[in-house]
């Protein structure tokens, strides 16, 4: 289960594996995950990409403007990060995307579009 949260609000969103096998893309960008929530301009049209390689779900900043960082060092940017790692911050805290491995799905298989 991924958990989306900004100002305006929070939504949670089941993934299963092979839709994170292909990635799943996180932005602003109307094809993304999120993009309803996700309208601050600092935020990029496609910010983080999620994919599932070796067991871990990863988020890999995909060239944003303004940065992506684990929660844990919200002032130093990186481009992977673990998402079991603990929440991720997406454009200097404009909005966050925690990860709960638990609800890693087999069958049943949501595409993330």
């Amino acid at each position: 289960t991924l958990r989306i949260s900004t100002e305006r609000g929070q939504r949670r969103v089941e993934f299963g594996a092979s839709a994170l096998s292909r990635g799943v893309l996180i932005g602003r960008y109307p094809r993304c995950e999120g993009a309803d929530l996700l309208t601050d301009t600092h935020v990029s049209r496609a910010h983080v990409l999620l994919c599932r390689l070796a067991d871990r779900v990863w988020a890999i900043d995909v060239a944003s403007t303004a940065g992506t960082a684990s929660a844990s060092r919200p002032g130093q940017r990186r481009r992977v990060l673990g998402l079991d790692e603990g929440p991720v911050v997406l454009a200097e805290h404009r909005a966050t995307v925690e990860w709960s491995p638990a609800a890693i799905r087999r069958a049943g298989d949501r595409s993330g579009s």
